[in-house]
């Protein structure tokens, strides 16, 4: 497969029927070096691979944080001196 479509965002997120679209846009900045965001395509699933990507997603997510590249927003923050 050599058809590849890369996205900086989801903006939107429907169902129907059983279906799942994922609206996509890409970051462009503007004359005004404003970033807009500019529609690049939707990605579709049945109900059932849409809750697979999800899984997916976690699996993928819990490996990048014990590997320490992300860091979990549910970690305990760390005490510093200046708190008690």
């Amino acid at each position: 497969m050599s058809d590849f479509q890369y996205a900086d965002v989801i903006t939107k997120i429907y169902v129907t029927n059983g279906i799942v679209r994922l609206e996509l846009a890409n970051n462009k900045m503007n004359d005004q070096g404003q970033i807009e965001l500019i529609e690049s395509g939707t990605l579709v699933l049945h109900l059932n691979g849409f809750l697979n990507l999800k899984q997916q997603m976690e699996q993928l997510t819990q490996k990048l944080i014990e590997d320490k590249v992300l860091v979990s927003n549910n970690a305990p923050a760390k005490k510093t001196k200046s708190s008690k």
